[in-house]
């Protein structure tokens, strides 16, 4: 992927997971558990509710709570004394643009620094503007993704029928996990119930 003359590659195993993300410096992947560059940055992530870094920047190192919205978006991180890291404020428009504290369109993810895990907990590629939402790459700017979802989950909802849109063009309904198929398990699926929560998502 290229633009504005950063340029990234990944590289992925036999069953399609990514192990290896190279650009500015090379991040190496375990699963969601692990990320680092394979020499003095690591992080090591306690689902969604943590991250501990050893390495890097001294301002980032140790642990790290992770805050998120109703949607799994990560919101704020604080330090274990429970102040807020006040680089790590983040905002995030319907399809998960990233936004200022002003609310002004912003750059990039704030706090990268700390966790590259923004909109919906998926990794933001800041150099390129996107977001890697581990089975596909998605444009937060055009709010859909940029390569065909094998997986057609509602065919009687035309808004299923488009391959590049993301969560039927419904962005608050759900979260979408694998890049593949929506997960309705948000207030609004379980509020309206299991029968209706496919059609919202």
């Amino acid at each position: 992927m290229t633009k504005n003359g950063a340029v990234i590659t990944f590289d992925y195993d036999p069953n399609g997971q990514r192990y290896r993300q190279t650009g500015s410096r090379t991040t190496l992947y375990l699963d969601k558990l692990y990320e680092g560059d394979g020499s003095n940055r690591h992080q090591l992530y306690l689902g969604d509710y943590g991250v501990y870094n050893l390495g890097g920047p001294s301002e980032s190192a140790g642990l790290k709570y992770l805050h998120t919205d109703r949607l799994g978006s990560v919101v704020a991180v604080s330090d274990v004394s429970g102040n807020l890291e006040v680089t790590a404020g983040r905002h995030f428009d319907p399809f998960g643009k990233p936004r200022a504290d002003t609310l002004e369109d912003s750059a990039g993810l704030n706090g990268a620094d700390l966790t590259t895990r923004g909109f919906t907990a998926h990794e933001h590629l800041n150099a390129v503007e996107l977001i890697h939402m581990n089975g596909r790459v998605y444009d937060y700017h055009l709010g859909r993704f940029l390569s065909v979802d094998p997986v057609i989950q509602f065919p009687a909802n035309s808004q299923s029928l488009n391959p590049y849109s993301y969560l039927m063009n419904n962005p608050m309904a759900g979260t979408d996990p694998t890049g593949y198929t929506c997960s309705s398990d948000s207030e609004i699926g379980t509020r309206v119930g299991p029968i209706f929560s496919n059609i919202i998502c």
